[in-house]
């Protein structure tokens, strides 16, 4: 239980930092915008290009961050539903479920034993 309720607030945590992330560059690149209307053109390109760079490589991240959490809670419901299963098996001595995701991959298939 002790475990659920950290696993929780370390992904309230990740969450959070990368709302502040993403919302501290999206403030920054706004206020850089605003200061290169008095840059020639080719640095004004050149800094806006650097912006952006620098917002993909967040967006990046921010995806592989959540493909990393979604992974880890995906890993954690196969083990507690693999542990479940095993229950199942030593109360009534035969299980005959598939538990599977909703992208089809399978977690647990155990027949008749």
């Amino acid at each position: 239980m002790i475990k659920k309720i950290i696993s929780v607030f370390l992904l309230l945590a990740c969450i959070i930092t990368l709302a502040f992330t993403a919302f501290f560059y999206h403030s920054k690149l706004s206020d850089q915008t605003k200061s290169i209307s008095s840059l020639s053109s080719q640095q004004a390109q050149e800094r806006l290009q650097s912006y952006q760079d620098s917002l993909d490589f967040y967006k990046k991240l921010n995806t592989s961050l959540s493909v990393a959490i979604a992974n880890s809670l995906r890993d954690k419901a196969v083990e507690e539903l693999n542990a479940i299963a095993l229950r199942i098996q030593e109360n009534h001595g035969f299980i005959g479920v598939t538990f599977a995701s909703l992208d089809g991959t399978m977690f647990t298939d155990i027949g008749t034993l």
